[in-house]
């Protein structure tokens, strides 16, 4: 009975590793702002599915299993950044136009990461993930881990060494995005600031620098609000490409 049942606790074994990880790094399906037992929870859910479709695994050994579970774990990360990074560049947008409006010293805590940032990061970081989920994005992340195990069979991920590379690139891209996201914000308020120092030099009895910080906030949300289409747009162009960035993660 163990024999019969060994190479499918393998199979479970190591998909579980590939689907803790992905609900690690997604954060619409995991991440920190669920609680330990629940992801642990999905995880074995969805790991138990994926075995049923794929069936058993040879049983390769304890240290190379070990080894072939940490591939998988890779393999999951490498996934679940794909979207991850996409929010990062919404955040990345929000955290520059944060430092030019001047809200440095006024951050707050991401209850997903548990890290600090400007409000404006935060903002953009909840508009991303209303998009995410507004077109769709956790079911085509669970479609894409379901067709993850006919591209990558378990236990074939290690060798799978393309996922980093194309993680890469993607880094590359969304902060390419990002700085085009904060591009107009952060040009109209350096154009603000300059102007504010010009006219502080040529009538210095005007003190514009005590309303520098409310010019600066003003200018910033109004540039917000009107490039807020056009921002925006960068980021539902890159999460429509979800399904072309995990398909080359895969190799589909």
């Amino acid at each position: 009975m163990i024999d019969l049942l060994l190479p499918y606790a393998v199979t479970f074994g190591l998909l579980l590793a590939r689907t803790t990880a992905l609900l690690v790094a997604v954060p619409a399906l995991g991440g920190e702002s669920l609680p330990g037992r629940l992801r642990a929870a999905l995880a074995g859910l969805f790991a138990v599915l994926l075995t049923i479709k794929v069936g058993g695994t040879e049983n390769p050994g304890a240290l190379q299993l070990g080894l072939l579970a940490g591939g998988e774990f890779l393999l999951g990360m490498a996934m679940g950044l794909c979207v991850r990074l996409v929010m990062i560049a919404a955040e990345l947008a929000g955290e520059l136009a944060g430092m030019q409006m001047g809200f440095a010293f006024n951050r707050v805590v991401d209850p997903m990461t548990r890290e600090s940032g400007a409000v404006t990061s935060r903002l953009y970081g909840m508009i991303a993930m209303a998009l995410f989920i507004g077109l769709d994005g956790p079911r085509l992340v669970i479609a894409a881990l379901t067709r993850s195990v006919d591209a990558v069979p378990a236990g074939a991920a290690l060798a799978h060494a393309t996922s980093l590379a194309t993680v890469v690139e993607l880094l590359q891209v969304v902060s390419l995005a990002g700085l085009r996201i904060a591009a107009p914000i952060v040009t109209a308020l350096l154009l603000t600031n300059v102007a504010v120092g010009l006219l502080s030099r040529a009538a210095p009895q005007l003190n514009l620098f005590v309303m520098a910080f409310g010019i600066s906030i003003g200018v910033g949300m109004f540039m917000m609000a009107s490039a807020a289409w056009p921002s925006f747009s960068i980021v539902l162009e890159e999460m429509r490409r979800l399904p072309e960035h995990m398909s080359r993660v895969l190799s589909f």
